[in-house]
């Protein structure tokens, strides 16, 4: 027993070969992607129940219009320092001191347009101690992005990310369950961001001491333009879905109010979680993307429709479920007091269809080093967006914003699907039959279960027991494809 935790132990925290450097690193990011939003999702469901919907609101409409205030500001020089630090490891600390420096000073701007900008482009009532606590959170969030990953990765030691990461959720859940508990406004949540994020930032800072010491040192001046030339570039993508994401959030607030911001936000938040699942698959297959493409297309081809198969198998009955059980899954988690959002959930939910196999897809793109479409489809999606946003919400409200929401992703990803196609044509309907069937048989089981009372909880449990237990009986064997492509 003693040899066997001491192989466990050395497997998950030694880089000895190439295959168990990959599993170790995929097993810690997954491990800490999961526990953080599992905690944050818990925060956040106590929170829309303390602070009522409009409390609840005015935080979500704050954080959403800060995020697209600053979202140009993070130019994500986390991949760069990586990709320089892993070829050339002398080079490490002078590319981490610069950025470093970079990110800071990107930060403090942020800090200052948060708190001038944010009460100037409002309708809804906040105050200023909620703005300048929501500036600290992107300021320690920011310089933590890099601190906590940068390095880490470089040495694919993603061990130490995990450890930020997890600690930093459990410090931001410990202060928001106290804090909330006594003074019960959006100020003491965000209060909570603010000191998790902060303690996270300490830990990594002392992780990687040994950089910062000599920080002042290695910064260079010569090495300021080059980051920003390879950092700009790999950034506006995701640059542009952060203002995508956000820009509904901020015009509800602009067009109605704290009470709807409120709804909208919850409604979204149980989806949006669901979105880690493919980004968890996605970055598993990418570096087995990256080698095929270009060198090896039929194995490319396999591959990329194989892995999306498999985010369809969980988008599929995931979504089925959201549209049975919409309004048992609202009062479950928040109260009956948000049950006006049940529709924009269902709504909402649907984007899990396009987003699953856009995770698949975008990083097909990007193997193929193709990512200035993604450019391109992501400022046409912002503007979209916004433009059906202000169309919608005066005459729909929240479920209006939430059919922009969709609208735009079937706009963005038919556009990547095509594209996708163009550079590698792929099919992926023909399998796709037993998890259709899967899918409408455990939809069938779960309207029966409703209509006998039975607890959502136990629906959920039931449903996933028929839809894998079917996809078992029908002998789906994709995993075991996917295995297959990956280890030949």
């Amino acid at each position: 027993m003693p040899n066997r935790i001491s192989r466990i132990k050395n497997f998950l925290s030694e880089n000895r070969t190439g295959r168990q450097t990959i599993l170790k690193n995929t097993f810690w990011l997954s491990s800490s992607e999961i526990v953080g939003r599992l905690l944050k999702a818990a925060i956040i469901i106590y929170a829309a129940r303390v602070l009522g919907v409009a409390g609840f609101g005015t935080f979500s409409y704050v954080m959403g219009l800060a995020s697209l205030l600053t979202a140009f500001s993070d130019l994500g020089m986390s991949p760069i320092v990586v990709r320089e630090g892993a070829k050339n490891p002398q080079l490490r600390a002078r590319y981490f001191s610069t950025a470093l420096g970079l990110t800071s000073l990107l930060a403090l701007a942020s800090a200052v347009i948060i708190i001038f900008g944010a009460p100037l482009i409002t309708k809804i009532p906040i105050s200023q101690t909620l703005v300048i606590i929501v500036a600290l959170v992107f300021v320690f969030d920011m310089i933590r992005g890099l601190v906590g990953s940068a390095i880490f990765r470089a040495q694919e030691k993603m061990e130490g990310e995990a450890l930020v990461s997890i600690v930093t959720q459990i410090v931001l859940i410990g202060a928001g369950f106290y804090l909330l508990a006594k003074f019960r406004s959006p100020e003491s949540l965000a209060l909570a961001y603010a000191i998790g994020s902060a303690v996270g930032l300490i830990l990594a800072l002392y992780l990687v001491r040994s950089y910062i010491r000599q920080f002042i040192a290695r910064f260079e001046k010569a090495l300021i333009r080059p980051i920003l030339n390879a950092s700009i570039p790999m950034s506006l993508a995701a640059i542009l879905g952060v203002v995508m994401i956000n820009t509904d959030i901020v015009l509800l607030g602009w067009l109605t109010d704290a009470t709807n911001v409120g709804l909208f936000a919850a409604a979204q938040k149980p989806v949006t979680l669901l979105y880690a699942i493919p980004s968890l698959i996605a970055a598993s297959i990418f570096p087995a993307l990256a080698r095929f493409a270009g060198k090896d297309h039929n194995r490319f081809r396999l591959l990329n429709e194989k892995s999306i198969v498999a985010v369809l198998l969980f988008a599929l009955p995931l979504t089925v479920g959201f549209l049975l059980t919409g309004e048992e899954i609202v009062n479950l988690l928040y109260g009956s007091e948000y049950l006006p959002a049940t529709l924009t959930m269902k709504i909402l939910a649907l984007t899990l269809i396009t987003m699953f196999p856009m995770s698949m897809l975008n990083n097909g793109i990007f193997a193929y080093n193709k990512q200035k479409f993604l450019v391109k489809v992501g400022a046409v999606g912002v503007t979209v967006n916004a433009l059906l946003d202000i169309v919608l919400i005066p005459i729909l409200g929240i479920a209006g914003c939430a059919i922009a929401t969709v609208g735009t992703q079937v706009i963005t990803s038919v556009s990547i699907w095509f594209k996708m196609k163009q550079i590698n044509n792929f099919s992926v309907i023909g399998n796709l039959k037993k998890i259709i069937i899967a899918t409408l048989l455990m939809g069938l089981a779960v309207a029966g279960l409703i209509q006998i009372g039975l607890h959502v909880l136990l629906i959920i449990i039931l449903a996933a027991i028929i839809y894998f237990g079917t996809l078992i009986l029908l002998k789906e064997k994709l995993f075991s494809d996917l295995k297959s492509i990956l280890a030949s």
